[in-house]
């Protein structure tokens, strides 16, 4: 291709690209602030497109259409500006714990605690057991089994969580005593 075609394509394309972006821009500057006043339309000889709004020979009216604009107003939100919360009911459960008892002294050299609680009524979630205020396990039964705990004072607490993670019940925390053979003993 030869430079000078390249040159009258560039040309060509800026002044098509030039073009439109002028057109566009008037427009919307004619319907922003011009609504009242008659637009009109000019093609020249070379096929090039002019808005106006000053009439000259050959120029046709342009007809602008209602504009298309949404009322912001506070009338219109004032039925939907309370926003719609949904709250859940959960039945009142209740968490028991059945072992340990509380205040139990726990004789076991593995340090081995074994935990129950009962929910009623049943319903689907999630167990955690607590040890000394930590969380220590989750599952989805209220039954845990604790190994190589401390020996001392300890402790415990279960809560039942919606899968939400939302604390629907919980136990009251019971102390138990581990007692463990020490390291410290020789047995010889």
């Amino acid at each position: 291709m030869s430079q000078s075609r390249v040159n009258l394509l560039l040309v060509i394309c800026f002044d098509g690209a030039y073009m439109f972006v002028r057109v566009i821009a008037f427009l919307c500057l004619a319907s922003a602030g011009l609504s009242a006043t008659t637009l009109y339309k000019v093609v020249d000889k070379d096929g090039s497109v002019t808005f106006t709004d000053v009439p000259r020979p050959g120029a046709t009216p342009v007809v602008i259409g209602k504009a298309n604009v949404a009322d912001t107003s506070s009338n219109v939100l004032r039925n939907n500006s309370q926003p719609k919360t949904v709250q859940i009911q959960y039945p009142d459960y209740v968490l028991s714990m059945n072992s340990p008892a509380n205040g139990a002294t726990i004789r076991n050299n593995f340090g081995r605690i074994n935990v129950s609680a009962t929910l009623s009524p049943q319903g689907a979630g999630q167990f955690q057991l607590f040890l000394d205020d930590s969380l220590v396990e989750t599952s989805g039964t209220p039954v845990f089994q604790l190994e190589n705990v401390d020996r001392g004072e300890h402790h415990l607490q279960i809560k039942f969580l919606h899968n939400s993670g939302k604390i629907l019940a919980s136990t009251q925390k019971r102390v138990v005593y581990l007692h463990r053979t020490s390291v410290l003993i020789n047995a010889n």
